[in-house]
């Protein structure tokens, strides 16, 4: 409906549906799976027979849809005709959807690939059915809901009832809204609302066999270029497999919801567009190596091609550009599709079967399309080198970047990590990524930093639990960012930043602090007043990108710029005013839970207040500052007596209408503020909700517990054995941890020992092994290896060491 085509030197729009072929029915589709029932039977299920979804049950994913079999357009020569002047082909653009429907007796059988690290396999599919439903026009807003995990407006198509014409919001000057035939064409006012389809939603279906392939979620289920570049491969394999035309044949993306003890999975579908199937793709399943055929006849195509000698392109026509569908053309790569094509195959003869392709483990380690943004913005930063590694016994990544001077610093990343009680957090939690320094050496002195990817659309609603869960894991003793979308680079684009920028954001008495500071910088050598004007219009990711490759200049950078922040923003004017005091006491009541008002000492007359508050007439509204300093350390003139002793407190207004444009600048500007007040000695948050709920002061309560019991050194009283002097003399490791070690009577280790097999051969190096134990089998590296003698137990030095061999201690490994 209200499509345009061009005829006969006539602009034509369809404005009518034949409801004569089909008539309209009762649907069900899942919010979170691509299954939708039609209704005529009965509506009995609670929940979605496919995939359990509860939501399947409410009344907003129930609508009306007719199949779509004929429409008509209605021509008046005075307004639709044009000239060759005046041709104007102006597309319209709508919601459209498909939805790939698999019984489960369709799935009769596959194979999968022998490898935990690169899950991929296929499965034939009897009877699939293909079911597009165009939800209405793509840009107007309104009846938002979800369906097959993707929320979108989906407004339908306001129809009659009786005729199928259109109901135009704007039709021309005593235009007809309906068909000729139709009693309501003569007598408008006779309309009620019972007359006409408010939200009606077109189908067409397809049934036919197809092949499912299960894609390795780590390599192509959040990149682009490596999903499409895949397709094309496999469409290029299949043209050159079969010696022919293969139009009939399709390719198409199925996403299934993540499930308990899953991810979600990224599947292909390759079906045949002849209803009920050729053949084809049964022929192809009679042996799992012609499927491998295939991707070996594409990666033979690709690697042969003379563009690989042209440094320039990365792809040709004669090759992965051959693709028939050019809308993706910009995302297909053929070094892209070269790198996957060969690990899969590498593997083809490590093939077994399998009954259904969901009982595979897809072993996910990047959860979101905005967790793979981050990670190839990681790699894309100068002279960076991001390449696969075994991190605590799981794979993750190594990143190297260049340092100071010619010593590069190295980071393993790990995702989808848990933290709780047993790792000294008060909470339970699981962060995006947690980046570690790799050696030994920098771990000793700079904390891992976790990473959480937050979009609006599922974040908005829940800050204070991410308050919660990330204080928690500050007072933990690890530095804790937050980015969203519009925080990490886009190729062509600026990165800006919030409107609501508390860094920059100029306070009451701003020039007279900004002046105190510059002098005394001068004389302590810190960075002066212009140094963080300008840094203060760097992003988060910027930052952070500083910050990784080189923790210790730039977290002092960052320290002192907090204690600038904090500084800049005290107003002494106000110390003495008893009224004002006051007011800023009530309020920090309302942002900040009892314990921390308790060590922000605000009601003490011996400290200067600050910040920016509705107390101070300078709140930006939903994101406030509270800054506190003791008049003793501003005495003293020294900043870092000051950054020391300033206490910083920010608090994010949760109780806003989350839907407004201030919501989302004040989400955006609390987060980078927290990203970079961190490194205050003395930094806290908070949002209103809770406060208000109470919910932050256990966190607290059992942090300064939990924190208590992790940080207090092991104090080693007896003598320490001699042969371990030599380990704490020349080795890389804390002394606290060599210390705690032998206060557990282990035997002293072995330094720089060769980890053998068993035939002999070397496989670590002596130069990554800093302590040993031979006789239990246990060595920690200095740096991540992906191969370790079989029977051994491998830790990497880290922050976490002291508690991994802990947990070997408890577990028995060196009685004996």
């Amino acid at each position: 409906p209200e499509s345009r085509f061009y005829a006969v030197s006539h602009e034509l729009q369809i404005d009518q549906i034949d409801l004569q072929l089909s008539r309209a029915e009762p649907w069900r589709f899942c919010d979170s799976c691509h299954y939708s029932q039609c209704l005529d039977l009965g509506d009995k299920h609670s929940a979605c027979p496919r995939c359990g979804s509860p939501q399947w049950a409410d009344s907003g994913q129930r609508h009306t849809v007719l199949k779509l079999r004929q429409v008509y357009s209605t021509a008046d020569d005075r307004y639709d005709r044009i000239g060759d002047d005046a041709e104007r082909r102006e597309p319209l653009f709508f919601n459209r959807q498909k939805l790939i429907d698999i019984p489960p007796e369709s799935m009769k059988g596959g194979f999968r690939l022998k490898s935990e690290t690169l899950p991929f396999g296929f499965e034939y599919i009897e009877r699939v059915t293909l079911r597009e439903v165009n939800f209405g026009p793509g840009a107007v807003e309104g009846n938002n809901f979800s369906v097959a995990g993707r929320e979108a407006s989906r407004v339908g198509f306001k129809l009659c009832r009786h005729c199928g014409t259109v109901q135009k919001k704007r039709p021309r000057p005593k235009e007809k809204m309906h068909a000729f035939t139709c009693k309501l064409r003569d007598n408008p006012e006779l309309e009620t609302p019972e007359d006409v389809f408010e939200s009606l939603y077109l189908y067409r279906e397809l049934t036919s066999e197809g092949i499912r392939i299960l894609l390795p979620l780590s390599e192509v289920a959040y990149s682009d270029t490596k999903l499409y570049s895949f397709i094309a491969a496999l469409n290029l394999g299949l043209k050159k497999h079969f010696q022919g035309d293969v139009q009939h044949l399709e390719v198409t993306e199925m996403r299934d919801p993540p499930m308990q003890g899953s991810g979600e999975r990224i599947y292909l579908v390759l079906y045949d567009r002849i209803p009920g199937g050729s053949g084809y793709l049964k022929d192809l399943m009679r042996d799992p190596q012609i499927l491998f055929n295939v991707l070996e006849s594409a990666l033979s195509t690709l690697t042969s091609c003379s563009c690989v000698d042209e440094d320039h392109l990365d792809g040709c026509y004669r090759c992965i550009l051959a693709y028939r569908n050019s809308r993706n053309m910009p995302d297909i790569s053929r070094k892209a599709a070269e790198e996957l094509l060969s690990e899969i195959l590498a593997l083809r003869d490590q093939i077994e079967p399998v009954e259904t392709l969901s009982s595979i483990n897809t072993n996910v380690l990047i959860e979101s399309k905005l967790e793979q943004k981050f990670v190839d913005a990681l790699a894309n930063l100068p002279g960076a080198q991001l390449s696969k590694a075994l991190v605590n016994g799981t794979s993750g990544s190594l990143l190297t970047l260049p340092g100071e001077g010619e010593r590069p610093v190295a980071w393993t990343i790990q995702h989808q990590v848990k933290f709780g009680p047993e790792d000294g957090v008060a909470l339970q939690t699981e962060a995006d990524l947690v980046l570690t320094p790799a050696r030994a050496e920098d771990a000793t002195h700079e904390r891992s930093i976790v990473v959480y990817l937050d979009g609006l659309q599922y974040h908005h609603n829940i800050v204070s639990d991410d308050v919660r869960k990330r204080t928690a894991l500050h007072l933990a003793g690890y530095r804790v960012w937050s980015l969203g979308w519009d925080d990490l680079p886009t190729t062509g684009k600026a990165t800006s930043l919030s409107s609501i920028n508390m860094m920059s954001r100029a306070a009451r008495q701003q020039d007279a602090m900004a002046g105190l500071w510059q002098k005394s910088a001068e004389n302590a050598d810190w960075h002066g007043s212009a140094d963080f004007s300008s840094g203060n219009q760097q992003g988060s990711f910027a930052w952070l990108a500083c910050l990784l490759a080189s923790p210790m200049l730039v977290g002092q950078q960052l320290f002192q710029g907090a204690a600038y922040r904090g500084f800049t923003a005290l107003v002494p004017a106000l110390a003495g005013d008893a009224g004002v005091r006051q007011k800023i006491e009530y309020e920090v009541n309302e942002n900040a839970p009892a314990f921390v008002r308790d060590q922000l000492h605000i009601d003490a007359h011996d400290h200067i207040p600050g910040g920016f508050m509705d107390a101070l007439d300078n709140s930006p509204g939903i994101v406030e500052l509270t800054a506190v300093l003791p008049m003793s350390a501003v005495k003293t003139g020294d900043l870092a007596t000051i950054g020391e002793g300033l206490g910083l407190h920010l608090c994010f207004d949760d109780r806003q209408d989350e839907s407004t444009e201030e919501f989302k600048a004040g989400w955006r500007g609390f987060w980078h503020a927290a990203n970079l007040l961190q490194y205050s000695s003395k930094f806290s948050m908070a949002t209103r909700k809770s406060v208000a709920d109470g919910s932050l002061e256990g966190v607290y309560v059992d942090q300064v517990y939990v924190a208590a019991v992790v940080e207090v050194p092991v104090e080693y009283n007896g003598e320490l054995p001699k042969e371990w002097q030599e380990e704490l003399e020349f080795s890389e490791i804390d002394p606290d941890v060599l210390l705690y070690l032998a206060s557990k009577a282990l035997p002293a280790p072995e330094c720089g020992l060769d980890l053998t097999n068993e035939t002999g051969e070397i496989i670590v190096e002596g130069s990554l092994v800093e302590l040993c134990w031979i006789k239990q089998k246990v060595a920690v590296l200095l740096e991540p290896v992906d191969v370790f003698p079989s029977g051994w137990t491998v830790i990497v030095a880290s922050d976490q060491l002291k508690k991994e061999m802990e947990k070997l201690i408890n577990e028995g490994l060196f009685n004996g």
